[in-house]
């Protein structure tokens, strides 16, 4: 079964819970569920992003600044250039400019409206 990663800021984490809820466990990767608990976080990340087939960007300043996302980033980058996710895609909390976004990424926006029940279902469309 195809998997997403759901790659956020704390500070968005109850929109991220909703879409989440929408998506259903089985197909997707959110931190607070799948990592393991005790286990180092980089490992928790690397393992998740082996196992997904579509990233997912919750595009806000605060994501951008996390140390994790910059990680999930560097890592998703590398992946996409080896041909390695399905696809890509970028949601954009109200209020973030696009134009903050690496250069990469931007290619990848896929809607500025951000609705949970509307991402939920962009993102099973996608899997």
């Amino acid at each position: 079964m195809a998997k997403a990663f759901l790659s956020h800021s704390s500070e968005n984490k109850s929109l991220v819970r909703a879409v989440f809820d929408q998506v259903k466990a089985a197909s997707a990767h959110y931190d607070i569920v799948t990592f393991e608990e005790g286990e180092a976080t980089d490992h928790e990340i690397e393992a998740a992003l082996a196992d997904t087939d579509l990233f997912v960007l919750f595009a806000s300043q605060p994501a951008l600044e996390s140390p994790w996302v910059k990680k999930e980033l560097a890592i998703a980058k590398h992946r996409i250039a080896a041909g390695a996710f399905q696809a890509v895609q970028v949601f954009v909390i109200e209020g973030f400019d696009t134009k903050k976004l690496p250069d990469w990424l931007r290619q990848y926006v896929y809607s500025k409206k951000v609705n949970a029940k509307l991402i939920g279902h962009q993102i099973r469309s996608r899997l």
